[in-house]
């Protein structure tokens, strides 16, 4: 998906990562989920979903517009909590949630290759579809935050390069297939929780 275009029956989440550049026109396919690519025009520049930006506060909103790539997932989906067709658990749960929870988890992998001070502070949800009317371009119905992921002094200066993005999507996708509720997982848990201490209204934790 190029950074400009998009498909009109598709939604979004766009998650900005703070901290990293790797070059304009960068696009790196992350696991199965997302693409790391540059932030989407449309998120930034389209009236409708500047308000959504002007609402956060003045830390996240700079942090935000002053990113340069973006995770960006892309599924079937017409409104929030549209349920996850992947989802096995025995109550569905909405697509968008669950995206979030992956980035979370996109997150992670890339700190576990290069720790550093790569992470995000929200997640931007996009429909193309609303109340039956297509959307052209993609209208920013919520900004999801996230808190903000620690980082050690010495690694505060450390960048993630193409490379180490490349194999943190490996990682995620293999660490993305583990079952919750088990040692590992409640393992990963832990870890993201000291990373990122639940210091915001909203922040999201890999679940059980």
């Amino acid at each position: 998906m190029a950074s400009s275009h998009y498909n009109p029956v598709m939604s979004f989440t766009v998650v900005p990562l703070h901290r990293l550049d790797l070059g304009k026109g960068a696009r790196i396919p992350f696991g199965k989920h997302f693409v790391l690519q540059d932030v989407p025009s449309w998120l930034t520049q389209e009236k409708a979903n500047k308000s959504i930006i002007a609402d956060l506060s003045r830390h996240d909103r700079e942090l935000a517009l002053n990113s340069s790539h973006a995770l960006v997932t892309e599924y079937e989906a017409d409104c929030l909590g549209y349920p996850d067709p992947e989802w096995q658990g025995v109550k569905p749960r909405g697509i968008q949630s669950l995206r979030m929870e992956a980035a979370v988890l996109a997150n992670f992998c890339i700190w576990l290759i290069k720790p550093s001070g790569v992470s995000f502070t929200n997640a931007f949800h996009a429909l193309t579809k609303l109340n039956g009317r297509t959307m052209s371009p993609p209208v920013v119905i919520q900004a999801q935050g996230q808190a903000t992921l620690y980082c050690h002094p010495k690694d505060v200066h450390r960048s993630a390069t193409a490379r180490d993005i490349v194999k943190a999507g490996v990682l995620y996708d293999a660490l993305s297939t583990v079952r919750r509720n088990n040692s590992l997982w409640e393992a990963m848990r832990a870890a993201w929780m000291a990373l990122s201490p639940m210091t915001r209204t909203g922040g999201i934790r890999l679940s059980g």
